[in-house]
């Protein structure tokens, strides 16, 4: 693991209410894991610069990579069962167009749509027809890859964080926003989502997907769960702290039994500008 210094580790206080008082939730050999004593939220009280981000060993396009190091090295025989038995994540598996497309059915224009943190682009290609792409990448490689695609389609993608690029397009301009396995990423939730509100039109979403700490999972294996990641995931949500955050942001929630099954490690939420 990096130094702090490497990682350019900042302090933070609660993204949830701002608050400072927290106890210990989770403590591993070389950091902790905290719950906000005012509202509740889990969170990690250290982010890494976005920056460290961009390029270089910690580039995104390499994390993939080390996270699957860290595991083998850490839990060889599960880090082998996973690999093994990965046809099981085939099953029942839903992806953001599950969600945009029963949303949009029967609209004349295509939607614009705008993923943040996406990546050489996969998800919306494989959309292929169906919306206008837009995305947002602090990898310098992988958004040049995307731009590609996307302008094939009309599209564009910023080279920025996700609130520089955000702010960068028009108020109103987009249809839906994609934070799929993002949210946990970002040390700054509440603005973003604030910034999702200002680049969406009239009835226009968020599609969230985050690791759901409140999953029975979470529970059975303590420090051992899957969604612990240091330093990359910074947010811990539940079903109730998410739709809290989305409410103080100008959204409302939409989450079915399905969306946040309690046996899931991950959930999914529709957030609609109010």
């Amino acid at each position: 693991m990096p130094s702090r210094a490497a990682l350019k580790l900042v302090d933070r206080a609660c993204p949830g209410c701002g608050g400072t008082a927290r106890v210990d939730a989770h403590t591993f050999t070389d950091h902790s894991v905290v719950r906000c004593t005012a509202c509740g939220f889990v969170y990690l009280p250290v982010a890494v610069d976005p920056s460290v981000f961009a390029s270089g060993d910690l580039a995104w396009e390499n994390a993939s990579d080390i996270k699957t190091a860290r595991q083998r090295k850490a839990k060889p025989l599960r880090a082998r069962l996973d690999a093994a038995t990965r046809f099981r994540t085939k099953f029942a598996k839903k992806t953001p167009f599950d969600y945009l497309r029963a949303a949009f059915k029967g609209k004349t224009e295509l939607p614009r749509i705008v993923d943040v943190g996406c990546g050489a682009g996969h998800y919306l290609e494989t959309a292929a027809g169906d919306f206008i792409p837009f995305g947002i990448d602090i990898s310098a490689a992988l958004a040049r890859v995307a731009k590609e695609k996307f302008a094939r389609r009309g599209g564009d993608v910023l080279n920025l964080s996700s609130l520089e690029g955000l702010a960068a397009f028009q108020a109103g301009s987009m249809d839906a926003v994609i934070l799929r396995s993002y949210l946990e990423h970002e040390s700054e939730p509440k603005p973003l989502l604030a910034m999702s509100h200002r680049v969406l039109g009239e009835g226009g979403l968020v599609v969230v997907k985050v690791p759901n700490y409140a999953s029975l999972n979470r529970r059975v294996m303590g420090n051992g769960w899957c969604g612990f990641r240091y330093p990359e995931h910074v947010n811990y949500f539940t079903p109730a702290s998410l739709g809290r955050m989305a409410r103080e942001t100008g959204f409302t929630m939409r989450q079915s039994f399905f969306d946040a099954l309690p046996t899931s490690d991950n959930m999914w939420a529709v957030l609609t500008k109010a």
